[in-house]
């Protein structure tokens, strides 16, 4: 008798759960809508140019001067690379699309950051 309603249950299984038409609804938060929304929307990756405004052995003293030039210029992503054959993190910002928008963007560094120099790297396109 156990049997026979234990194999009626595990043979009726596949039936439970599903919807008539086969359809599989998911019902999730609204803020993950937009975290996924953000995610599939990811940035283009292309050759351009960067400025290097600084480079350190220590990656705490590259936050700290990250976070001191995000207060002086909030409109400039900034970026830190490794370097693995000198040992050291250099930090960089801006995304351009050529040199001379590189070279316009340093002028405004360079007094403050003498040692800056354009480089070319991969950057992001903004978005349209």
């Amino acid at each position: 008798m156990l049997r026979s309603i234990l194999l009626i249950v595990l043979l009726g299984l596949p039936f439970f759960g599903r919807s008539q038409d086969n359809r599989i609804e998911i019902i999730q938060p609204k803020e993950l809508d937009s975290i996924l929304h953000n995610k599939t929307n990811c940035h283009t990756i292309v050759i351009g140019f960067r400025v290097q405004f600084f480079s350190h052995s220590e990656k705490m003293v590259i936050n700290a001067l990250r976070t001191e030039f995000k207060q002086q210029f909030p409109e400039h992503n900034t970026y830190d690379i490794f370097n693995f054959k000198t040992r050291e993190y250099a930090l960089s910002f801006g995304d351009y699309w050529n040199e001379s928008e590189a070279a316009e963007a340093m002028k405004m560094v360079i007094t403050r950051y003498p040692d800056a120099v354009i480089i070319k790297s991969q950057i992001f396109l903004p978005e349209q």
